[in-house]
């Protein structure tokens, strides 16, 4: 997109039309006249030879034109002060904070405050230039521009230029526009466009994008011509129109809507016919929040496919492709001082052919949880909480019904400068209402369990590397007691067994959600440690923590199993940015009984300069994963990149994932070819994919976004 000329020839063309002018002393070789209406609208003129009379002068040598930071430079000029005309019919600069225009000749009419510059050439400050034979500037705002070239290339480089017959800029429409319009790369145009606009500012602007063109096994070429809607100032559209070979035309659109108390979004994506299956495909995201003062907000994320293979065609990623359930719910979210709650309904789109009617997720129609808290009943640290919960679980087979759960809770805590101490003491009360229970006789089981947990932290520091890096020892000790209820008879609505993380070393509730309320007793223990960075980028953190239980656990998912391990697994995990180079992050969950892993993973990142990066990564689960990720780029040369990727699954022996390719980089353009091939779809099914895009710096890009996928896969390790 082209620069706005900003600097505009000048605010001098705001100057008043009554201008004094006066000859003061030579200044040592120069000499210089200055005009004024007021001290902040000063003009002065600065040359070694001044002839003339008191209005009108010849200026040589030198000659300078200065007016709130904006200079002209030229040896020759004319100006008559009478009729406000400076006039340069040598070679003649103005620079700005800006960038600077240079011209063989210039005149200036500062009574009627236009400008006009023959064979100039203009560079901004960012590095973008290009070249007019005429420049006109005028009081009403229109600049305009002939035979104009524009570039962010170095002058006589080979590179990326638009090329114009006529351009006009349109200062109070902050608009331009342009007429046969096209785009060269290399000298070879690329583009053209009989009537282009584009904005001076950073406003937004309707017109057509750059093209994306890439190929696939799935559907073949793919190119897109998207076009921008600016509807209002808080309203746009994009439409793209994609054509695929292999398929037909699809049509992708994004709608997007702010308001002072909403923010909406809407996807919709059809491909009319598909040649392949004979129907029409679509696929809409709808996403809207909607906030009312500072109490009440309203979330709404709904989703929806026509086909469950649709996500597999165009979903782009294993990650996408992956999808089994689309969610979709609305959300009513209220925040006051002592009371919070949300209304929930529910709702899954099941993508996945292997999950049966009975394995589907519960619709929640509603569900309506709330949280209070009354702080300081009479004693220092005391306070009383409450949860309570009503949720009707309905789906198209097994169980359903009403759950009701209400958890009041005594909680204190106390604390000084390195120990703080959270005791509670509660009672959960469940009620359910069941239908379509045909495995039990009961259809309102209930359930009440009292809940006691002690919760100790020590917070310790020193100073370390002769007193530069602050380090933290943090010990914890956790004593939880729940109580055995035979919960055989309760259904599962929403309830799973979390995996074994720091966080949840330190939870009382052995599982997420309140079907199941796990019966233990048992002790926490955990240390953590930091240390702090300093300029170099260093830093460290360290977690390890493991459960001792004190009873067998009876209570599992299936009803009643006895779990006699006397220790849970032993959790670490740590992260060390050595500097600004090196990260390196590890996790492991190790079994003591049977000395093995359960869980482990280990990643480092090397990332020396903008242009080098290597991450290697791997992580296992025993029996169900064990996984290899590299990812790299290296410059070959001075403007050659390799890029590449590959994530492999030793367990299956298959590539996941795996690309490699080339950057050829510029100063003023660059072109990336990526040659792709990675698991499409829940069978094990692979795609291949081209992808080549071409960035002109100081533009925009041809071609399929390439460097998105570059940035989706090739990262840093942070925390």
């Amino acid at each position: 997109m082209l620069k706005p000329f900003l600097f505009s020839v000048l605010s001098l063309l705001s100057l008043s039309n009554s201008l004094a002018s006066e000859c003061p002393v030579p200044i040592l070789s120069t000499q210089a006249i200055e005009q004024t209406d007021a001290e902040s609208d000063k003009i002065s003129i600065y040359a070694k030879e001044v002839d003339g009379t008191k209005n009108k002068f010849s200026l040589k040598t030198d000659v300078e034109l200065e007016y709130r930071g904006q200079i002209i430079r030229t040896d020759i000029a004319e100006y008559d002060a009478d009729q406000g005309i400076f006039t340069t019919p040598n070679e003649v600069s103005l620079a700005s904070a800006q960038g600077e225009i240079t011209g063989l000749t210039a005149d200036f009419d500062l009574l009627e405050r236009t400008a006009n510059f023959k064979n100039a050439e203009f560079t901004f400050t960012d590095g973008t230039r290009g070249s007019a034979d005429e420049l006109n500037f005028s009081e009403n705002g229109q600049q305009s521009l002939n035979n104009v070239i524009f570039s962010s290339c170095p002058k006589n480089h080979t590179g990326w230029q638009l090329v114009a017959p006529s351009i006009v800029l349109d200062q109070e429409q902050s608009r331009g526009y342009a007429q046969n319009m096209r785009l060269e790369f290399a000298n070879v145009p690329i583009l053209y466009l009989p009537y282009f606009t584009f904005p001076l500012n950073n406003q937004r602007k309707s017109g057509f994008l750059i093209p994306n063109i890439s190929t696939s096994d799935k559907s073949g070429l793919e190119i897109s011509l998207p076009y921008y809607w600016n509807i209002r100032s808080n309203m746009d559209l994009t439409a793209t129109p994609l054509f695929l070979t292999d398929r037909g035309i699809q049509f992708q659109n994004e709608f997007r809507h702010l308001s002072s108390f909403s923010n909406s979004r809407v996807n919709y994506d059809v491909l009319f016919n598909d040649s392949k299956r004979d129907e029409t495909r679509t696929y809409l995201n709808l996403n809207n929040r909607l906030e009312f003062g500072e109490n009440w907000d309203i979330d709404i994320d709904i989703s929806d496919v026509s086909d469950e293979d649709y996500f597999i065609d165009f979903g782009g990623s294993l990650t996408n492709t992956a999808i089994t359930n689309l969610n979709r719910e609305i959300a009513i979210n209220y925040y006051g001082q002592r009371w919070t709650t949300q209304a929930l309904i529910q709702d899954y789109q099941v993508l996945s052919p292997s999950i049966n009617n009975f394995q589907e997720p519960y619709q929640r129609l509603p569900q309506i949880s709330s949280n209070a808290s009354w702080s300081n009943l009479g004693i220092n640290g005391l306070s009383l909480n409450l949860e309570t919960e009503l949720a009707y679980f309905r789906r198209r087979a097994g169980t359903q019904g009403l759950r009701a759960s209400a958890y009041p809770q005594l909680e204190h805590r106390w604390s000084n400068n390195a120990l703080s101490v959270t005791s509670s003491a509660g009672l959960n009360l469940t009620q359910y209402s069941l239908e379509n229970n045909a495995q039990i006789d009961d259809k309102s089981p209930s359930r009440s369990l009292p809940i006691f947990n002690v919760d100790a932290r020590l917070f310790l520091e020193r100073d370390v590397a002769g007193g530069v890096l602050p380090q933290t020892l943090e010990p914890r000790v956790q004593y939880t007691y729940i109580p055995f209820r035979d919960q055989s008879d309760l259904p599962i609505f929403d309830t799973a067994l979390p995996d074994l993380t720091q966080n949840q070393l330190f939870s009382p509730w052995r599982f997420s959600g309140l079907d199941r309320i796990g019966d233990t007793h048992q002790v926490a223990l955990g240390l953590s440690s930091r240390l702090l960075g300093n300029e170099s980028g260093q830093s460290l953190r360290f977690d390890l923590g493991q459960i001792y239980y004190l009873n067998d656990r009876k209570v599992s998912l299936s009803g009643t199993q006895i779990d006699e391990q006397a220790s849970s697994l032993l959790v670490g995990e740590g992260f060390w940015r050595i500097n600004d180079k090196w990260s390196l992050q590890s996790g492991l969950s190790w079994n003591s009984e049977s000395n093995q892993h359960a869980k482990r993973n280990f990643a480092f990142s090397y990332t020396p300069n903008e242009r080098t990066l290597l991450n290697m990564g791997y992580r296992s689960v025993r029996g169900s994963l064990d996984q290899t990720d590299i990812a790299l780029k290296y410059p070959i040369n001075d403007r050659i990149n390799l890029v590449g990727r590959l994530n492999y699954d030793r367990l299956n022996s298959v590539t996941l994932d795996r690309y490699w390719g080339l950057e050829y980089d510029t100063c003023c353009w660059s072109i990336r070819t990526i040659s792709r091939r990675y698991i499409s779809d829940r069978e094990g099914n692979s795609d291949n994919a081209f992808l080549i895009q071409l960035e002109l710096k100081g533009l925009s890009s041809v071609g399929a976004r390439a460097d998105k996928l570059l940035q989706q896969n090739i990262f840093n390790l942070d925390q």
